[in-house]
Formats: structure tokens, C-alpha cells, sequence
């Protein structure tokens, strides 16, 4: 199916996206309506670069996010999906992808920071074990 450009899976019972198959030429795609729980099956649209519109509502982690969902979806994969137009039949700006943009810098300077405290917490930590482990009496 290299050729199709939309697809409406829309009411059905999914509940993932992972088994979602190669679909280059997919503009279109439905998925409103139907069971996926999880934020992370967003992820599952990057395989779509010609993605133009897609409908997610009705779902529960769609309804979770609520009017976030549009943002969310543009962080994660703004940068794999440029050709977006329209989610959930809602209109992708301008601003809307500068705030995207933002966003992913943001998140992606909180994530390094958090990484370096946490190498910083270990390292930390390991010396005071080795500086414990000097000061205990040896064993003869």
C-alpha cells in the first residue's frame, strides 16, 4: 500500500499504534474514537513524514490531554512530521509551531541539566563511599 494517502481507522477498538504499518505516500489519517490510552502512541505517527492531518479525539489519552493534545503532538514530533496541517481538525500555526519549538528547547535543557545533577548526586556519592571505605580498619 505505497500509494495511499488516507486511511480512517476511526471507532475501532485500538488500544496501541505500534503494529501500524509502512505508509509513505499517508496524508491522512483518522484514528478518532477509538481505545489509545497511552501519550506514547503519538510516537507511532512519526513514520508518516507526508502526515498532513490527523484525528485523534475520542481517545483517553487524547481526552486527557485535552486542548494540550495539538501541542504535545507537536513537540514530539515537529520535527518528523513538517507537512501537519490540522489536528483534530484544528489548525497547525505558525505560532503554534514556534511554541512547539520552544517547548522541545525547554524540555531538552531540563533533561540535560537533570542528567548532569544526577552524574553529579552518583559521582558525589561514589567518592564518599571510596573516602568510607579508606577509613574503615582492614581486615587481616
Amino acid at each position: 500500500m505505497p500509494n495511499l494517502r488516507s486511511l480512517d481507522l476511526s471507532n475501532n477498538k485500538f488500544e496501541q499504534l505500534a503494529e501500524m504499518p509502512e505508509l509513505p505516500s499517508l496524508e491522512t489519517l483518522d484514528l478518532q474514537g477509538n481505545k489509545l490510552k497511552d501519550k506514547e502512541c503519538i510516537f507511532a505517527l512519526a513514520k508518516y513524514p507526508k502526515l498532513q492531518v490527523v484525528n485523534m479525539a475520542g481517545n483517553p489519552f487524547a481526552e486527557e490531554l485535552g486542548e494540550g493534545l495539538k501541542a504535545e503532538i507537536l513537540v514530539e514530533l515537529g520535527t518528523e512530521l513538517k507537512c501537519l496541517k490540522s489536528i483534530n481538525e484544528e489548525e497547525v500555526t505558525e505560532d503554534d509551531i514556534t511554541a512547539a519549538n520552544e517547548t522541545r528547547t525547554e524540555r531538552a535543557k531540563a533533561k540535560k541539566e537533570a542528567e548532569e545533577e544526577a552524574a553529579r548526586a552518583a559521582a558525589e556519592a561514589a567518592a564518599e563511599a571510596a573516602a568510607a571505605a579508606e577509613g574503615a580498619p582492614k581486615e587481616e
